[in-house]
């Protein structure tokens, strides 16, 4: 491809630059191989290193007014494979309720390598935190020190199921709490989690994709419904 661009390059300004003098025609040549083909290298340098990019875009309900959005992006390079979710949630339960969420969260080859995850309460950092796989096992980063969380290898987490329907296993990591949750298969395309506050998650899936989840706590119950327009880039 990139051999037929500078070909069709040469013979679109073959006769007008045959017509220059010596000098302007060297010009030519030298603009075309140290600037012209360093970019379309690039280019192709740049394409072929993220292969897929996939945005998915969730609005946050609390009964049937809008409260906020999360969007979730997926990455893939090579066998990489990262994830980012950034949320805004506005609300009044007890009092106002501003929730700023930023994760971040990679697998190589079906692993997790590493995660982390910063929120922010009324304007007040709650978590900042890092996880990260080394040594054979899960040491988390906070506060400048390093505490080992587990050794068993992380293959799902709580992110991997806004992409993925999780049809073949029966728990999932959560990152906030440093644990695996038992997954509950509930039919119809239902899956529940529950966490160790009692709230829990449930997804719903249509044709393998999550179009919905349900959050249910103590004192709260709103549902995230995925739009219709998500985008894909390759």
């Amino acid at each position: 491809m990139l051999l037929a661009i500078i070909i069709y390059t040469f013979k679109k300004f073959y006769k007008k630059v045959y017509s220059l003098p010596r000098k302007q025609v060297t010009r030519w040549i030298v603009f075309i191989v140290l600037i012209v083909v360093p970019l379309l290298l690039a280019s192709n340098e740049t394409k072929s290193g993220f292969r897929d990019t996939e945005f998915h875009m969730y609005d946050v309900f609390k009964a049937d007014k809008k409260i906020g959005y999360i969007q979730i992006e997926k990455q893939i390079s090579g066998k990489n494979i990262t994830y980012y979710i950034n949320s805004e949630i506005k609300t009044k339960l007890i009092f106002n309720f501003n929730a700023i969420s930023k994760e971040r969260v990679r697998f190589k080859r079906d692993t997790l390598t590493e995660s982390s995850i910063f929120r922010k309460l009324n304007n007040k950092v709650r978590i900042n935190e890092k996880l990260e796989y080394k040594d054979g096992g899960y040491y988390l980063v906070k506060d400048n020190k390093e505490k080992l969380i587990t050794q068993e290898v992380i293959k799902w987490n709580l992110i991997r199921l806004y992409f993925e329907e999780p049809n073949r296993i029966n728990k999932v990591y959560c990152d906030r709490y440093k644990k695996y949750q038992n997954l509950t298969h509930l039919g119809d395309g239902k899956y529940k989690v529950i966490f160790p506050n009692r709230s829990s998650n449930i997804f719903h899936y249509q044709a393998g994709r999550c179009v919905q989840v349900d959050a249910i706590g103590s004192f709260y119950q709103v549902k995230l419904v995925k739009r219709n327009t998500d985008l894909v880039s390759r």
